[in-house]
């Protein structure tokens, strides 16, 4: 069997919880959002390809039970209390409005994962002739997006899967490059620590200095995308992030366990965050902001105030997921699994040892 490289996993924690701090803004700052959107959007994405296998009818069916079959039933959810429960709509944390908007990604990962996988299965990104022209063309199909990116915000036909198909020819470049990264790990690795963090703080200060002096903002579900002079310093400064996150110690045990746990968390972040701030954080936050009179104590109390929602977040996900798992591994279908088996499968493993056999030989096969 494979081991499993831990520093995908700490990624993947990093990025899950810049996403939470994106939802619940600690600053209250545009400038703190748009420096999130733009870190964590184009890495997540990019993230989710490393390790995808090249197109078949057994990948397609995995991906529609794992991102898409989640999608439909909770916004069918949704839309009946939209519909058949007004009382409830708007006036629950749990079923709030605001509690679905996130769902918007999976239709345009699950894009995003079969149109690579496709490239994948033709070898259209590998390191040969064919791959190099394709790859000059995934290049010059991501520059016309960030030319016309004014009327592509402004196209009438709108939808999460034309914003998939879009993302993934805008991102092809950058998903193409960090996947030959991840290949090439002596490459990789060679890279100094000086190195990365002086390519993120010279394209972080040119990206700033253009991006924020215009206003702009990334944002992929209103179809905002960055015109071409931020395109490069949009790449350079994701793969020197994707770089420098690669070099944190293997041993940060916490992000591995969050990152492992990265689907759940962001399927239910949105809820519970909505419910943890209108039954007892925010109730809480005002009785300190009445009792404390320095500036410098209120900082830290917001400060202390935030880490301790994130926290919250990221342990009732995590405890949500298992509970409902170690009941049924059917819970998998509304997005309640992780990179870890279930305590229902373990329980399967130690009834039917030979089913570990066929799991070792599975995963040989598919390596």
């Amino acid at each position: 069997m494979k081991v499993r490289d831990k520093s995908v996993d700490i990624l993947k924690g990093v990025l899950i919880i810049l996403v939470i701090m994106l939802h619940n803004n600690p600053a209250g700052s545009e400038v703190f959002s748009n420096s999130i959107a733009i870190l964590r959007m184009p890495l997540f994405i990019a993230v989710s390809c490393i390790f995808l296998k090249p197109f078949s009818f057994t990948f397609l069916k995995r991906r529609v039970l794992l991102v898409l079959l989640p999608y439909f039933i909770l916004e069918a959810q949704a839309y009946i209390f939209e519909n058949y429960f007004e009382s409830l709509w708007n006036q629950t944390f749990f079923i709030y409005p605001a509690n679905y908007v996130h769902l918007w990604f999976l239709p345009v990962i699950f894009v995003v994962n079969v149109g690579m996988s496709i490239f994948l299965k033709f070898n259209l990104i590998e390191n040969t002739t064919k791959g190099r022209i394709f790859f000059f063309f995934l290049l010059t199909t991501s520059t016309l997006i960030s030319v016309f990116n004014e009327e592509i915000a402004n196209m009438a036909f709108q939808n999460y899967v034309t914003l998939g198909i879009i993302i993934l020819f805008f991102l092809a470049p950058l998903i193409v490059v960090i996947h030959r990264i991840w290949i090439h790990k002596p490459f990789k690795e060679s890279w100094s620590n000086f190195i990365i963090f002086s390519f993120i703080f010279v394209s972080s200060l040119l990206f700033y200095a253009k991006f924020f002096g215009d206003h702009k903002v990334l944002n992929f579900i209103y179809f905002e995308f960055p015109s071409i002079e931020f395109l490069p310093l949009l790449y350079m400064m994701t793969i020197s992030v994707f770089l420098s996150l690669q070099t944190l110690p293997k041993k940060l045990s916490i992000f591995v366990y969050v990152g492992q746990h990265s689907y759940p968390i962001y399927i239910l972040h949105w809820s519970i965050m909505s419910c943890l701030q209108g039954l007892l954080f925010d109730e809480m936050y005002l009785i300190i902001d009445d009792v404390l009179d320095s500036p410098e104590a209120l900082a830290a109390a917001n400060v202390f105030y935030h880490l301790s929602l994130y926290a919250f977040i990221v342990a009732i996900a995590i405890i949500t997921s298992k509970i409902l798992l170690s009941i049924s591994p059917n819970f998998k279908y509304i997005g309640m699994t992780s990179s870890k088996m279930s305590i229902a499968e373990v329980l399967k493993l130690k009834k039917h040892p030979k089913l570990i056999v066929q799991r070792i030989l599975s995963a040989k096969q598919n390596a």
